[in-house]
């Protein structure tokens, strides 16, 4: 059974909020539907400091990872990896959707002088470059440390995520000129 315990709640705050996502608690075995599970439960988590980081400018939270069942060293970092990689990809969709509707609301650069129509190229632009450096991040695994005895593995954010932060930040002040 896949247990999560949350402080606080879960709109943006100002102090920081910790998500504890234990991996497999009360299994006996490190089980595909129990990895599968957790792995979906950290991966929310971690995308809401991510959607929080880019409204904010900065993340509202952490996120802890325990192993309860014993698991390999490198079977846990690939869950860390493919945590954040699914994170990624899921935050990635959303500023993609976000894009493309600034540039249908941009509408043909003639009819808007341009400036729309570039601020939300320069927004997509933005994204794909955030996406491919936090895929980077994410194949390597440099934003969690560890602590191997105890079988706990913590987010830190990297430089994605304050990329990300500054776009958000970029994004509304492009906003509040229109």
């Amino acid at each position: 059974m896949l247990a999560t315990a949350i402080a606080g709640p879960v709109a943006p705050v100002v102090a920081s909020l910790t998500f504890a996502v234990s991996v497999c608690l009360e299994d006996f075995e490190y089980s595909i539907a129990c990895r599968q599970r957790s792995s979906l439960e950290a991966a929310h988590r971690l995308e809401q400091i991510y959607l929080d980081d880019y409204a904010t400018g900065s993340p509202a939270g952490s996120l802890r990872i325990w192993f309860a069942v014993k698991a390999e060293p490198s079977e846990q970092t690939t869950f860390l990896r493919e945590v954040e990689n699914r994170t990624v990809e899921a935050v990635f969709r959303k500023l993609k959707e976000e894009a493309a509707a600034r540039m249908a609301a941009a509408g043909p650069s003639s009819a808007t002088g341009g400036s729309a129509a570039d601020a939300a190229r320069e927004f997509a632009q933005a994204v794909q470059r955030w996406h491919d450096e936090a895929g980077v991040e994410a194949r390597t695994g440099i934003n969690w440390s560890h602590d191997w005895s105890a079988r706990s593995h913590t987010y830190k954010p990297g430089q994605a995520l304050r990329d990300l932060a500054r776009i958000g930040n970029r994004n509304k002040q492009t906003a509040g000129q229109h």
